[in-house]
């Protein structure tokens, strides 16, 4: 359960020179695909917010979610809680980040700048800022609803670290799968979490993905519509929502699809 989670973590091992040289190696494609890129900063919170409403019930754009971003972003009360409860420090873009950045990161507050240097990476800063605003905004949002419910401070904090992905969650040989695939340690994760959601609650987990697979299906039937709706290739429906918004004819007299996904 809950308390099994947390003793998932309490492990300690020094890393092996090999592990440091992998992460240092991925750490350019890590902070490139997720820290700094601009278009995390709309997938994110959409990949937050979907796990969120799955897992914890939070729906988007509800007190609850506008209370956490807020938080996230004022520093308030609320988010003073649960940094202290132990809620935040699970993100993406945080668990990058060394002990020393991230008190650089609480220290600094608003972007300042002061040198040259400062000013060029003004830009960078900012999505990075925006990045974690955004993952520390879902979790802050589901403690809060977690603690008006009444859980006790220990699972409020599990739960909420858990409503998305704790990528800070992960034993020793995950680590080093993690150093030389990145990003696997999320995948796996994620999958656990829905897994573990279909055991624990399976009614609201069939009714929850029956909200996710419907556009799925009706843009499928949609495309149907069209005779050249099977040159589609599978790997864009396995990536993308895609629909087929008409057809257009090729030099040779032959018909393709045009879509957007």
């Amino acid at each position: 359960g809950v308390f099994a989670d947390v003793a998932n973590k309490l492990g300690t091992s020094s890393p092996h020179v090999l592990r440091t040289l992998l992460r240092t190696l991925s750490a350019a494609l890590r902070h490139g695909a997720v820290t700094y890129d601009p278009a995390f900063l709309v997938i994110n919170p959409l990949r937050d917010g979907t796990s969120a409403f799955f897992r914890e019930k939070l729906i988007p754009f509800s007190p609850d979610w506008f209370a956490g971003m807020m938080a996230a972003i004022t520093h308030n009360e609320l988010f003073s809680k649960a940094a202290q409860s132990g809620a935040l420090l699970s993100g993406h873009v945080e668990s990058m980040l060394s002990t020393k950045a991230m008190v650089r990161f609480a220290q600094k507050g608003a972007i300042t700048v002061r040198t040259p240097l400062d000013a060029l990476l003004v830009v960078p800063r900012l999505i990075q800022t925006g990045n974690i605003i955004a993952e520390r905004g879902t979790r802050i949002a589901v403690f809060r609803k977690l603690r008006a419910q009444g859980i006790d401070g220990l699972e409020t904090a599990v739960r909420s670290r858990d409503a998305t992905v704790d990528f800070n969650k992960m034993g020793e040989i995950m680590q080093v799968v993690n150093d030389i695939v990145p990003f696997s340690s999320a995948a796996f994760q994620g999958s656990a979490n829905a897994l573990r959601t279909i055991k624990q609650n399976p009614k609201w987990a069939a009714a929850a993905a029956g909200i996710f697979i419907t556009p799925v299906v009706l843009a499928r039937v949609n495309n149907m519509r069209f005779e050249t709706s099977n040159m589609i290739p599978d790997y864009e429906y396995s990536n993308y929502l895609v629909i087929q918004i008409g057809e257009f004819m090729r030099k040779d007299g032959t018909k393709a699809p045009i879509y957007i996904k």
